[in-house]
């Protein structure tokens, strides 16, 4: 039984996924509890010192951001799978006995294609979590987000 290249290519990806998962998520770890918030002095001291230089501490989060986004491409393997969107057609078929294309994962390319022209560096990574965000929106009642919009003027009475 002869094996064919490609897949012993995409088995050899998939192995070196796994350790650059290994790798970031220790790189990650340690940014993260250097982040993370303690009782102990030197945190506060250096907490402090972040805060006098917001670009310092906002370079920082990228580069934190930058190893959980890289554990997010390999674990979720976004970088073979590709970024799913949703299903292309509707389940239920129109009057003429069709299926018509899906409107919300219209949305989600024209989401996607903004997205793409404003920020043309964008990335798999950037797409997926622009999809979450989409998804969080759209798992909310807009009873709930009328509510709260109605809330948030201030009468002037």
């Amino acid at each position: 039984m002869k094996i064919h290249p490609s897949a012993v290519r995409l088995k050899l990806q998939e192995r070196v996924s796994d350790l650059i998962v290994s790798l970031a998520s220790l790189a990650s770890a340690l940014l993260d509890r250097l982040w993370r918030p303690r009782n102990d002095t030197l945190a506060e001291v250096f907490h402090s010192w972040l805060d006098r230089y917001p670009l310092v501490r906002e370079l920082l989060l990228e580069v934190r951001s930058f190893f959980h986004r890289i554990q997010m491409l390999c674990k979720e393997r976004v970088w073979n799978e590709g970024v799913y969107v949703g299903p292309a057609f509707e389940f239920e078929p129109d009057a003429s006995g069709f299926l018509p294309s899906c409107a919300e994962t219209e949305r989600r390319n024209l989401g996607i294609e903004k997205l793409e022209s404003k920020y043309p560096w964008a990335c798999s990574t950037d797409m997926v979590l622009f999809l979450s965000g989409f998804e969080t929106a759209g798992e909310i009642p807009s009873c709930i987000l009328d509510s709260e919009f109605e809330e948030s003027f201030v009468s002037i009475d």
